[in-house]
């Protein structure tokens, strides 16, 4: 149970350093923001945010499932799978809905063959684990 605590602990304050980063180059655009092109600086420090927690998210989740298989623990490979389902999520519902039409079919193609590429690695590892 410390372990998991720790697991949290490290998950939310790298979450937290992460987004602070780009909130303050954010929050700096838009003092500066006389123009357009200002704003649009803006936004994109605000979409940069969303996106390092989607992939420190994801890089999380992998070293849970990894650490899983490589314990023998379902717990962890559980956990891992979860916080990948949320980060998935997020990325649907947040990271994506700010792309334009073109790359928002591209991000979702990406997306599908990513997860089919982890349910296959996945299934290739249990099966491997249950044979031996």
């Amino acid at each position: 149970m410390t372990g998991f605590a720790a697991f949290v602990v490290l998950l939310v304050g790298s979450s937290v350093e992460a987004y602070s980063y780009f909130e303050t180059q954010w929050a700096a655009a838009v003092g500066a923001a006389v123009g357009g092109s200002h704003a649009e600086a803006a936004n994109h420090f605000r979409w940069a945010a969303q996106l390092s927690l989607s992939l420190l998210w994801s890089g999380y989740a992998l070293a849970l499932t990894a650490a899983g298989f490589r314990f023998h623990q379902r717990p962890l490979r559980t956990a891992g799978l979860v916080l990948f389902g949320i980060t998935v999520g997020k990325a649907l519902f947040v990271d994506i809905a700010e792309l334009e039409a073109f790359y928002r079919v591209v991000a979702l193609g990406a997306l599908g063959l990513v997860l089919l590429g982890v349910a296959w690695a996945y299934q290739r590892v249990l099966r491997r684990e249950r044979t031996q």
